[in-house]
């Protein structure tokens, strides 16, 4: 599903990045929450977001401490006391247990917080447990849903994992495992776990399913998704975006003509039931539209 571009959506994918962001410095922080002001500049709202992404975390202390702020209240004396004396020792065994604490008392709050996670992936998506459960993509200029049964035949499709192989991997990491075992994943289906935002790793030092994911409800129904042009395009861009080696160098714009052309394919998407009406020039030019109006919007010419 497309939804047109709305401020509602990038104050949540904020709210997931604001700790990383903060990780960097409080200058950084400023500077992004101001671009969601009165007119809310989406674009570099993104880019800001990718280009943090990348700098060292030189206040992470102050950022752990935020997180475990939001937080300690459903914690217990005695495990508010273990994380600020952890805090002061060992910054990544404070952030495991800050984010692992409160997933006992079900308590999501830091469900997608990017200072847990690897922060150069899928650094534009999001997990939406509410309203419409699903993984979001946010591209500036629009945003693209897809629901947890379509995400799951997505990495079926394209990796040729067995769906009961998936959903065991998923239910072992639901209950959290460590991290050296995490490792010994296959490196792609790691690359797809994290690029995916679905899993958590805290301090490097345990492994969990992203809380907003319910894989109870999934079953083994996979089947290539059957989507029209534009969400084609959508799952085009993030295959160009997924794969760049420095994201800040092409997020926020419409890609390469050329690069677009060979993602715009039914070779480089598996997943998809390919429709053969699909026209790559159409639907790069809907595309072109799109990031222009957002970036006149922006800019404050609409």
């Amino acid at each position: 599903m497309i939804q047109t571009a709305h401020r509602g959506i990038y104050e949540f994918l904020w709210s997931e990045h604001k700790n990383s962001v903060l990780s960097v410095s409080i200058k950084a922080f400023q500077g992004i929450a101001s671009k969601l002001g009165k007119r809310p500049m989406l674009l570099a709202l993104m880019k800001k977001f990718a280009e943090h992404a990348y700098e060292p975390e030189t206040e992470r202390y102050n950022a752990l401490l935020n997180a475990y702020d939001e937080i300690k209240d459903v914690l217990s004396r005695k495990e508010r006391q273990l994380i600020i004396e952890t805090l002061l020792e060992n910054e990544d065994e404070a952030a495991n247990l800050i984010y692992t604490l409160p997933l006992k008392y079900n308590c999501k709050v830091l469900s997608g917080c990017r200072l847990f996670f690897p922060r150069e992936q899928g650094l534009y998506k999001f997990w939406d447990a509410q309203d419409k459960p699903g993984l979001w993509l946010c591209f500036g200029a629009f945003q693209f849903h897809l629901s947890p049964m379509q995400l799951i035949s997505k990495i079926c499709l394209a990796t040729s994992i067995k769906f009961k192989d998936i959903i065991e991997i998923l239910c072992s990491l639901k209950k959290g495992i460590d991290y050296t075992e995490y490792l010994n994943y296959p490196m792609d289906l790691r690359e797809i776990l994290q690029k995916h935002v679905m899993v958590a790793l805290p301090g490097k030092k345990s492994a969990w399913l992203n809380p907003r994911i319910n894989i109870d409800e999934l079953t083994d129904d996979i089947d290539k998704l059957e989507v029209d042009q534009l969400e084609t395009s959508a799952l085009a861009i993030e295959k160009i975006w997924d794969a760049s080696d420095y994201l800040p160098d092409i997020i926020s714009k419409i890609p390469e003509k050329k690069d677009f052309q060979e993602a715009f394919s039914e070779e480089s998407l598996p997943f998809v039931k390919w429709n053969n009406s699909f026209d790559a020039k159409e639907a790069y030019e809907e595309l072109d539209e799109r990031f222009i109006s957002r970036l006149a919007q922006d800019n404050g010419h609409i």
